[in-house]
């Protein structure tokens, strides 16, 4: 019994929150109930754009095609229109974007689908230092001389240090933590940002039955242990057939008070008369 309330509940688990029509990528150019869009210009739209897999070439020219016009100018805007379309609008964005959304929806209704279509790293632009370098050039005919400056550029003189302190954070965990508390861990929807193929956490109220079920089976066990004892002997009587009367059980006669006080117990005799 146990065993197949855990699968039932497994199997709630699976199908529990919103029921979505999208499951990944490749289902989107397949329907029409959903319409998707991303940023006028952005990295995402230049993605697709110039994408050569035919996939997300067939995306982009649905895109294009889809009236109304489903780019927006803002992820804001994106964002909003998502959640007024009750399900039949998606947006294209970043991964860290979508994870900050979620996490700050005061209403609980955003959810990523799907995993990442590729993948980029973030960098910090440093000024690079610049240098002059005066030249001289001398003509041998008519003895001209010129000068003139070159430009060299080289590596800012901070690249290093921001380089070997990130690393550092990374190695330590402390760029994970900063994610988790800004990110994740900030708005009111917090909880319910987790990544994609990410498992919801099981409280009390999930796995409660399942003690429910263990006491009331220990309590009609207690209940019913007599009734099958009683049931048992009858069904050996009738199966042996042997003999004319049915065996009572006996009760147990009642134990002897016990002693106080070290004194013997009181004896039983035979009283008779004496003789003359």
């Amino acid at each position: 019994m146990i065993s197949s309330y855990t699968a039932n509940l497994a199997a709630f688990l699976a199908n529990e929150g919103m029921e979505l029509t999208i499951k990944d990528i490749k289902d989107l150019p397949g329907q029409n109930k959903v319409k998707y869009g991303c940023v006028k210009s952005g990295t995402t739209r230049r993605f697709f754009e110039s994408s050569n897999f035919p996939l997300y070439k067939e995306i982009w020219t649905n895109m294009v095609n889809m009236k109304p016009d489903p780019l927006e100018d803002r992820t804001p805007d994106g964002v909003e229109r998502v959640k007024k379309s009750n399900g039949t609008y998606a947006f294209f964005m970043e991964s860290t974007s979508i994870e900050y959304a979620i996490a700050n929806d005061e209403e609980c209704r955003l959810t990523q689908v799907g995993g990442l279509l590729d993948s980029k790293g973030y960098g910090i632009a440093l000024r690079k230092r610049g240098c002059y370098v005066k030249c001289c050039v001398v003509g041998r005919k008519n003895n001209i001389k010129s000068n003139s400056a070159v430009v060299a550029f080289s590596d800012s003189r901070y690249r290093n240090a921001f380089s070997n302190t990130i690393l550092l954070l990374a190695e330590k965990g402390e760029l994970e933590t900063l994610k988790k508390k800004h990110w994740k861990g900030s708005g009111a929807c917090a909880t319910a940002a987790l990544p994609a193929g990410g498992a919801t956490p099981l409280s009390m109220a999930h796995v409660g039955g399942v003690f429910v079920v263990l006491l009331g089976g220990c309590a009609m066990a207690c209940v019913m242990e007599d009734f099958w004892a009683a049931l048992y002997d009858e069904l050996k009587f009738a199966l042996t057939c042997q003999g004319d009367k049915k065996p009572v059980k006996k009760s147990k006669p009642p134990s002897e008070p016990p002693s106080v006080g070290g004194s013997v117990p009181y004896l039983a005799f035979d009283q008779k008369e004496p003789s003359d």
